[in-house]
């Protein structure tokens, strides 16, 4: 199977998930079990300020704009809501690839 139709196979199955996700009561708390799972799992919780601040580097600077900017309560909201969206994608994709009976490995 060339990489278009993988990749075309792979929407469809994600837009059917989607649809069943909407009407799945059910699904929709498996669905949120597995992504609380993946935030216990991830060791990341509170710490990509940390990662951000570590990564982050203005040329001709110290680290101390950064360093403000990522204690900031906005960038703190920003980077959790990044994560959680992080979260939601893959625990999505996981779900859907397990119940279309897609094999994951190669």
């Amino acid at each position: 199977m060339n990489d278009s139709n993988y990749q075309r196979m792979v929407e469809e199955i994600l837009e059917e998930y989607e649809t069943t996700l909407a009407q799945s009561q059910e699904e929709r708390q498996k669905l949120e079990e597995r992504i609380a799972y993946l935030r216990r799992a991830s060791g990341l919780t509170g710490d990509m300020k940390t990662i951000v601040s570590k990564r982050c580097y203005v040329a001709g600077t110290d680290n101390r704009p950064v360093d403000t900017l990522v204690a900031s309560p906005k960038t703190e909201s920003y980077l959790l809501t990044i994560q959680e969206e992080i979260f939601r994608r893959v625990a999505v994709i996981e779900r859907a690839i397990e119940l279309s009976g897609l094999s994951t490995s190669a």
